[in-house]
């Protein structure tokens, strides 16, 4: 896994929480990222060290197609 203190996530990726409790699936649009889950936007880079995430690992942006077909 990357972190984000010292690399920049790809365009789609889970952040996974510091303590290992959890992650989230992320992606970007138009070069801001996105709460796949809630699809609320994230203010800046930063907020995610702020909200408890440490690290990230890319996946494929497919994981989105499938997160959003399973909310329908």
């Amino acid at each position: 896994m990357k972190n984000f203190h010292d690399d920049t996530p790809p365009s789609t990726f889970f952040a996974v929480y510091s303590d290992l409790s959890g992650a989230n699936l992320f992606t970007t649009l138009d070069d801001v990222y996105y709460n796949v889950s809630d699809m609320f936007d994230v203010p800046d880079i930063n907020w995610f060290t702020d909200a408890g995430y440490l690290w990230f690992f890319e996946v494929d942006d497919s994981y989105v197609k499938m997160a959003l077909e399973g909310t329908q």
